[in-house]
């Protein structure tokens, strides 16, 4: 009787299914430009209700932006660089799928502190940025639904070899985006000074002065799009609108493996 009741389950065909799942993804290239010139150190931004420079919130929210949080997906499908600015322009990362990297990078960087360092050279950061998304090898660029560089500064073009709409162009020609973004409050911002004579350290009151019109120019020959930072609220809202226009591509095929437990040993 037991060896019938054996040969009824065989002859039922009971099997095992393990599912598996692959994924192939289009994603994009990404170049944030982030400047570091002095005028970054006004605090007119906040963080954990705490006022902070405007580097620390782009810090911080950049961050979230590359690897995730509550609100946004992250980008980890995407190819993610570097490039700092001040007087000079600087890749710190190549578009590369190590987020943690980009970010620790990020979190490094420093507002300068010589005069001879200082300046805001938007035109050769964004060639710099063209140069990287451009020398892409074939075997990444075939799976690149796009290339776009995000820019973030406060001030005007006042440093470098490039012309911001020069470099425009190039990235025109290539087919890259530029996102621009305009860092600070409008009229007057606090700007924390040392006194010379005493050490001591006060806040002084400095007009903001950033040049909307060359950003916006940048980001319509492109094809991108500019915006105005005023708050880290503003700021967060930004890069939601930016994750939402830029978006990834996933394709998830699922499948499931069977194994005859009939027919097939197993431990």
């Amino acid at each position: 009787l037991l060896a019938v009741a054996l040969l009824i389950i065989c002859l039922a065909g009971p099997r095992e299914g393990n599912q598996k799942t692959t994924t192939s993804s289009e994603g994009i290239a990404i170049q944030i430009l982030v400047d570091r010139s002095g005028s970054m150190r006004a605090l007119d931004f906040k963080k954990n209700d705490q006022p902070v420079d405007r580097l620390t919130a782009i810090k911080d929210v950049a961050g979230r932006f590359v690897l995730g949080d509550d609100e946004l997906d992250g980008r980890f499908s995407d190819l993610v660089g570097l490039v700092t600015f001040a007087g000079m322009a600087t890749a710190q990362t190549p578009p590369t799928l190590d987020h943690r990297f980009v970010v620790s990078q990020l979190n490094q960087t420093a507002i300068v502190t010589r005069r001879d360092e200082d300046g805001t050279a938007i035109g050769d950061a964004i060639g710099l940025a063209v140069e990287k998304l451009s020398t892409l090898d074939d075997a990444q660029d075939k799976q690149i639904k796009s290339k776009i560089a995000i820019l973030l500064t406060d001030g005007e073009n006042t440093a470098g070899d490039l012309e911001p709409l020069q470099a425009a162009e190039l990235a025109k020609t290539l087919e890259i985006k530029v996102y621009t973004i305009g860092v600070g409050t409008k009229g007057r911002a606090p700007v924390p000074v040392v006194d010379p004579f005493t050490g001591r350290r006060q806040i002084l009151w400095d007009n903001v002065t950033i040049d909307e019109e060359t950003l916006q120019q940048i980001a319509d020959s492109t094809g991108g799009k500019y915006f105005r930072a005023t708050d880290t609220q503003s700021l967060e809202e930004i890069y939601a609108e930016i994750d939402r226009l830029e978006k990834t591509e996933v394709e998830s095929v699922q499948y499931v493996d069977y194994r005859e437990l009939a027919v097939q040993p197993f431990r």
